[in-house]
């Protein structure tokens, strides 16, 4: 079973962002980014809508594993 930090890290992976890239759009170190795929971090509402937006997938996608 994929958890959500799995499946943050495949989107970014599939938007083409290293760590360093992902952590600077976001406006965070590259070692929250780090903690957010590695079950480390909670993350907010807020912040998976806005990692959503930036790796371009639906947040639901991210929060459910598929679009329902």
């Amino acid at each position: 079973m994929e958890h959500l930090y799995d499946r943050i890290r495949d989107a970014r992976e599939r938007a083409g962002l290293s760590v360093n890239e992902a952590a600077e759009r976001l406006g965070v170190s590259r070692v929250q980014i780090w903690r957010m795929e590695n079950k480390t971090e909670t993350i907010s509402a807020e912040r998976l809508f806005m990692i959503a937006a930036l790796y371009n997938v639906d947040p639901f996608e991210l929060f459910k594993g598929s679009k329902a």
